[in-house]
């Protein structure tokens, strides 16, 4: 099976046996072409890919990636994140599979996960699903920077300090609750709370930028300013006007537009220390592209703009 053969050439990988993994990947792609299993194709191809990078075959890892681009066209950010496009900049890992006992369980699988990556220096980007996954990363973070405070710039429409929903702490609406007492919160693009988050936001002195004073550009030096020196970027892609992004479960009128988001995040990656980051909420709509692209082009953003924060000061993570 080819999901099978890719996670043993992933781990091959990983264990720097680089010819058993290419064989492993090889029959990968061969058997999901096989049974036109396109998704596990373009997931093989992109770990490939990595590691004809790595062991200096550039020239062959972008012949291995381009004609899987062109069978498919735009279609691939339909099927899954698009990692096929910066193979030299990142590793991408399997999807984790969480246990089934419960959010508490695999929300705690999900934070050992993430702290065994930061114990090995890495620079974590998460994709979601859901936006309770952010919470056990934030914490890790939070618990790896010791005496620090970290910062979380939240880019969201809903202020997500609900301490319960629909019986569980641990719903998407709850996420920042839960990180809300071990880290200061600077949220972005709000325009959708109750009245217990507002009573929150008071109580906690958390100065959130709502929704409307996006149409003032000036909102983006209020934002960095209100940063502290190392910060933790969470974007649900619902922060985004839905005339933009359509494709997520609870979009609000209004919201944030792509070119004035990008100028706020270049300017955290050059003037502060930003540790980890995570997109989430994104939920696809059949035969609608664009908001996978746009989903897909930030992360690529992401990633180019830790990069070129690596060049220019010395971080303590590395980007894996």
């Amino acid at each position: 099976m080819p999901e099978v053969l890719r996670l043993k050439g992933w781990m091959r990988l990983r264990q720097g046996r680089f010819e058993e993994a290419e064989t492993e990947l090889r029959g990968a792609i061969a058997s999901a072409r096989e049974q036109c299993a396109k998704s596990w194709e373009l997931r093989s191809a992109a770990t490939l890919a990595a590691l004809l990078v790595r062991t200096g075959r550039r020239d062959e890892a972008r012949d291995l990636l381009t004609p899987v681009d062109k069978v498919i066209g735009h279609s691939v950010h339909e099927r899954l994140p698009p990692h096929a496009q910066w193979p030299a900049l990142h590793y991408d890992l399997p999807e984790l599979q969480l246990p089934a006992g419960g959010p508490e369980a695999a929300l705690g699988e999900l934070a050992e996960c993430v702290e065994a990556l930061l114990a090995r220096r890495k620079f974590v980007i998460m994709l979601g699903g859901e936006h309770s996954i952010a919470a056990p990363a934030v914490l890790a973070h939070a618990r790896r920077l010791g005496s620090r405070s970290l910062s979380v710039l939240q880019l969201d429409a809903h202020a997500d300090l609900r301490a319960e929903d629909q019986g569980t702490p641990y719903a998407h609406a709850c996420t920042m609750y839960r990180v809300h007492e071990h880290v200061h919160l600077v949220p972005v693009g709000i325009r959708s709370l109750s009245r217990e988050e507002r009573d929150r936001l008071h109580t906690g002195h958390i100065q959130p930028i709502y929704g409307h004073e996006l149409e003032n550009h000036t909102w983006i030096d209020r934002a960095v300013g209100a940063l502290g020196p190392d910060v933790y970027v969470t974007i649900d892609v619902d922060y985004f006007d839905p005339a933009v992004v359509p494709a997520t479960g609870t979009p609000e009128p209004g919201g944030g537009t792509w070119h004035p988001t990008i100028q706020l995040l270049e300017r955290v990656f050059r003037e502060r220390h930003v540790v980890g980051c995570d997109v989430v909420e994104l939920a696809p709509i059949p035969g609608l592209v664009h908001p996978n692209v746009l989903a897909a082009k930030l992360v690529y953003k992401l990633i180019g703009f830790h990069a070129a924060a690596r060049e220019h000061h010395t971080e303590p993570q590395s980007l894996g």
